[in-house]
């Protein structure tokens, strides 16, 4: 993992403030030190594959989306989006299996940095479900119940 994006990484985790940490992948002996150090109350769950399922408060893949196939990645953040955690940070290497923007948005997965500073190019994005589609003008009462009716007509 380049510097830039591990420092990414850990910013973006540390703004998170997590109790329940899901790794998907393998991090570095760093990583887990500045984690234990930084964020004492976080409990790491590093795992390759899916553990059996339960909520996270944050979950990280880095790592298996360069081994599977497209379609295979696309299926596990389906699945760690759904079951596992209602908000999830992607370290990708798009080059590994042809990864395009379009992927990550088909799953509502915003891609927020790029990283070119070594000889392969690297994203972090992220999903949110809070963020992922805020309530609409138009939803509320004003525009749906007419108080002015009620009492003087049965429907």
């Amino acid at each position: 993992m380049s510097d830039l994006l591990q420092q990414a990484l850990l910013t973006r985790i540390a703004q998170h403030r997590p109790k329940q940490l899901l790794w998907l992948g393998q991090p570095s002996a760093d990583l887990q030190a500045w984690l234990s150090k930084a964020l004492p109350d976080c409990h790491l769950h590093c795992h390759p594959e899916l553990p059996p399922a339960q909520r996270f408060d944050l979950c990280v893949i880095d790592g298996p989306l360069e081994q599977l196939s497209k379609s295979a990645g696309q299926a596990l953040i389906g699945q760690v989006r759904n079951l596992y955690s209602s908000q999830l940070l992607i370290a990708l290497r798009p080059a590994a299996q042809q990864w395009l923007e379009t992927d990550l948005y088909a799953h509502a997965v915003v891609l927020d940095e790029r990283f070119n500073d070594c000889a392969q190019p690297a994203w972090l994005a992220s999903y949110n479900l809070l963020h992922y589609k805020p309530a609409p003008d138009w939803l509320n009462a004003r525009f749906w119940a007419n108080p002015e009716m009620f009492d003087k007509f049965r429907w």
